[in-house]
């Protein structure tokens, strides 16, 4: 007899520990800026701070722009080379 759970309760347990490693590592950088905040308020006038701002949007504005269909690009072009042109169509 298999133990109480079998296999079933092993894959739940893999994934729920997978889902729990993604979710700490999607928010540790969003808890690190928090952190960060109140010394970096304190250090920069608040002209400086607003340039900081400026340049953190303008930054990623353009990191969003310049990932728009990166995916798919890459994608396809190594359907492209493994299969041919008419592959990928």
């Amino acid at each position: 007899m298999s133990a109480p759970g079998g296999p079933a309760n092993a894959a739940t347990r893999g994934v729920l520990g997978r889902g729990s490693l993604y979710t700490v590592a999607t928010a540790a950088p969003a808890l690190a800026a928090l952190a960060v905040l109140p010394l970096v308020t304190r250090l920069l006038s608040a002209v400086e701070y607003g340039v900081v701002a400026v340049v953190l949007v303008v930054v990623q504005v353009g990191l969003i722009l310049l990932g728009l269909g990166l995916g798919a690009a890459v994608t396809r072009t190594a359907v492209i080379e493994a299969h041919g042109a008419e592959r990928a169509a």
